[in-house]
């Protein structure tokens, strides 16, 4: 499954308490970030490996907003939703954190 750029804090918020049972990750990101920019094709990977999860860009700069409610500090950050809460989250590019956050996730709600 794509990742879908996030358009606004109202779809945002409709799509996290609307997609029940559902994994939701959402990357924090910004076009003039490096680390961003690196660890983007490892994100895409794994949506592709996982299409049961939802995967969802959000610029910073452009959604200063949605960065705001969910308390950003740095970019890239990582926020993993079910059932509309906060099941896992982390800051960086960490590829292996990424990766097994994921896995981790999906075989304990999957």
């Amino acid at each position: 499954m794509p990742i879908k750029e996030m358009k606004s804090l109202d779809e945002c918020q409709q799509i996290c308490t609307q997609m029940e049972n559902t994994i939701i990750v959402l990357d924090f990101t910004a076009t003039w970030c490096g680390p961003c920019k690196r660890i983007y094709p490892l994100l895409e990977k794994l949506s592709n490996e996982y299409p049961n999860v939802a995967f969802y860009k959000i610029d910073i700069d452009k959604l200063s907003d949605i960065a705001s409610y969910f308390q950003i500090q740095s970019v890239p950050s990582f926020k993993f939703l079910y059932n509309n809460n906060i099941v896992a989250d982390f800051a960086g590019a960490d590829a292996q954190k990424l990766t097994q956050t994921i896995k981790n996730l999906v075989s304990e709600f999957y």
